[in-house]
């Protein structure tokens, strides 16, 4: 998950950008709580954890090959321009590891469906991956489960609201490594603004995964 910055009140400084508004996307249910820490990697229950966000999990691959299917993005008026490249890039540098990390719409089973829409303020949070009900498949236990068919979805609002979260390529980069990183494993990071597993959105995160990130999906995968 994606969150904004405690930092600086970028909801109060921001223009908003004319772009009609949607409703909410509904959730799916879950229980547990999400660990963070310095070395953090694993699965983690499917929660919300702030009361009136939506549910967010860290989820593991199946196996060495992670297909992604962008199903809207950059294809519709509720998009954020810019973001299925920033998407691609964090792809890249992803296949850094010892995962093969790919695009493919004509995959009706990927690993990973990856949406774009004004799903409104939503307490903060910018993007957030989820292993949903209708998920193709999951297994094990956490920290160890898998699951395919996961949605990562990227909140247009935040856009929109033109506060400095997806204004620049540098910014939508550090939000789609993020966001993939929890697909593979990736928890927050609270050691270091170096990595993209940096916790929060807009505060100085990198726009590239770490040798530390990188030990960590080698060493599973």
């Amino acid at each position: 998950m994606s969150r904004i910055s405690p930092s600086p009140d970028r909801l109060k400084q921001g223009t908003v950008r004319v772009l009609t508004v949607v409703s909410v996307a509904a959730v799916v249910t879950g229980v547990g709580s999400q660990p963070a820490g310095a070395n953090p990697f694993g699965s983690t229950a499917c929660v919300d954890p702030a009361g009136a966000v939506p549910l967010n999990c860290v989820s593991l691959a199946n196996n060495h090959d992670h297909a992604l299917n962008y199903v809207n993005l950059d294809q519709t008026s509720q998009a954020i321009p810019g973001m299925g490249a920033a998407t691609t890039a964090a792809i890249s540098d992803l296949n850094g590891t010892d995962l093969h990390v790919y695009r493919d719409e004509n995959d009706s089973l990927p690993d990973v469906w990856v949406h774009d829409w004004n799903y409104g303020a939503l307490d903060g949070i910018t993007a957030w991956v989820v292993c949903p009900s209708d998920n193709t498949g999951q297994g094990g236990t956490n920290p160890n489960r898998w699951c395919r068919g996961q949605d990562l979805n990227f909140n247009v609002y935040y856009w929109a609201s033109d506060n400095g979260f997806y204004d620049t390529a540098a910014q939508r980069q550090n939000i789609a490594c993020h966001e993939l990183g929890h697909t593979v494993g990736l928890q927050h990071r609270t050691d270091t603004r170096n990595s993209c597993m940096w916790t929060y959105a807009g505060d100085g995160g990198a726009t590239r995964y770490d040798a530390h990130d990188r030990g960590h999906v080698n060493s599973h995968y």
